[in-house]
């Protein structure tokens, strides 16, 4: 059968960025006739909602729902359909979605703001909190249909103790201080929605369309990886680095001293000899850690890290979909939200 999704775009508008990326991947994924049945049954559409303006735009004092024109673009059948261009079209054709995604960037430090990349011409930086996300999706929804939806924000299912293993038992209160988790607190008492969100970093993959996760162990070296860089004596070695560079190279001799030094430097075993040599030697080991760590830190799997959130009766149930490329569901909290 054919399948639309509709990705709601608060990520970017590079041509390289995680919106344009996801979507042309979910292209592959549901291509638009993949079969003869399909030809006669209907084609698939993939649907990319630009919502920047909507979120920072003039809201309505009644609603509190910014006004501002929405920005949508996917197909060209699409972009230049201006009716698609109403809110309340949107919200029609989200009623009738298979699958409504969310792209926002995320940090694993932060669980309360999403933040913007580049090519949307108002700057990088945070873009809204998670209760500004869920009232303005909030405005596409109706509380008589079902709805799928996936975050697609990095880190979205971390807990803000990030450093916790997401691979195992998590207590009830990592699992609440997520952003996953208090956004759809927000949303699912309104509106009848599942969700999914992702424990690492998140893409696609170009071919199949799936959505990659970073491992736990890639995780965790990019957590190291991120505190070696914003740590004083990091910046303390790069700043004498970057002086001792500056100071040897300002005459031809001092080149010449400087890429000796250099040279017997990059062997790994070689003991520094003088404070010059010392300074050297910190900075090689810390890039080397870094280089290292940055390696570490680019594993992505597939039927992995995706917490899938369901809420019936004044119950909240945080399950665990896969384990070791295992559908299996495993249950992490029910309870109360």
């Amino acid at each position: 059968m054919a399948k639309t999704i509709v990705f709601f775009n608060l990520a970017d508008m590079h041509e390289h960025g995680l919106a344009k990326t996801s979507v042309k991947a979910l292209e592959n994924k549901y291509p638009k006739y993949s079969c003869v049945y399909e030809f006669f049954a209907g084609a698939n559409k993939v649907y990319q909602i630009n919502l920047f303006g909507l979120l920072k735009g003039d809201s309505d004092p009644k609603s509190g729902v910014p006004e501002t024109p929405i920005n949508l673009i996917s197909r060209p059948e699409i972009a230049n359909n201006p009716i698609l261009r109403e809110r309340s079209a949107i919200t029609m054709l989200c009623s009738t979605a298979d699958k409504i995604m969310l792209g926002i960037h995320g940090n694993f430090d932060n669980t309360e703001e999403g933040f913007a990349g580049l090519g949307w011409g108002c700057g990088t930086g945070v873009v809204g909190s998670y209760r500004e996300f869920t009232k303005l999706l909030s405005s596409f929804l109706m509380p008589t249909k079902h709805y799928k939806l996936s975050l697609i924000v990095c880190f979205g299912a971390r807990s803000q103790n990030y450093k916790v293993n997401h691979d195992g038992d998590i207590d009830e209160y990592d699992i609440k201080s997520s952003f996953a988790y208090k956004f759809y607190s927000q949303i699912c008492t309104k509106f009848n929605v599942t969700m999914t969100a992702r424990t690492g970093s998140v893409s696609f993959d170009s071919q199949t369309g799936r959505s990659l996760v970073q491992s736990e162990a890639a995780v965790r070296a990019a957590i190291e990886d991120a505190e070696i860089q914003s740590a004083e004596q990091t910046k303390r070695v790069a700043r004498d680095y970057q002086q001792l560079q500056e100071f040897m190279t300002r005459n031809e001799d001092g080149q010449k001293k400087y890429m000796a030094m250099l040279e017997r430097m990059d062997n790994p075993h070689a003991l520094p000899r003088n404070p010059p040599e010392r300074i050297i030697k910190s900075y090689n080991t810390i890039r080397t850690n870094v280089s290292n760590l940055s390696s570490l830190s680019s594993e992505m799997l597939s039927k992995y890290g995706k917490f899938v959130y369901s809420y019936d009766a004044g119950v909240v149930t945080v399950c665990r979909k896969y384990e070791q490329g295992q559908k299996v569901m495993n249950v992490l909290y029910q309870g109360a939200l």
